[in-house]
């Protein structure tokens, strides 16, 4: 991946890409802290080198680990 956005759920826009500079590979992992929020819920969205867009809404951060498949592609 080479842009991973993190927005609380109720942001109407994507917040900064965590990953600034960095790429995940596949296979690769990376956890991210989300702290000093009311609630724990957030959308996510990826992009990969082609461009393509994954995106998942309404994640349970506290209690859900996340992982990113074709399944997800918009």
């Amino acid at each position: 991946m080479y842009s991973l956005n993190i927005s609380h759920d109720d942001s109407t826009e994507w917040e900064e890409d965590v990953l600034d500079e960095d790429v995940l590979e596949t296979g690769q992992t990376v956890k991210v802290n989300l702290s000093n929020y009311v609630s724990s819920i957030f959308d996510i969205q990826a992009e990969d080198k082609d461009g393509n867009t994954y995106t998942i809404f309404d994640v349970d951060v506290s209690t859900d680990d996340l992982t990113l498949t074709r399944k997800h592609m918009d």
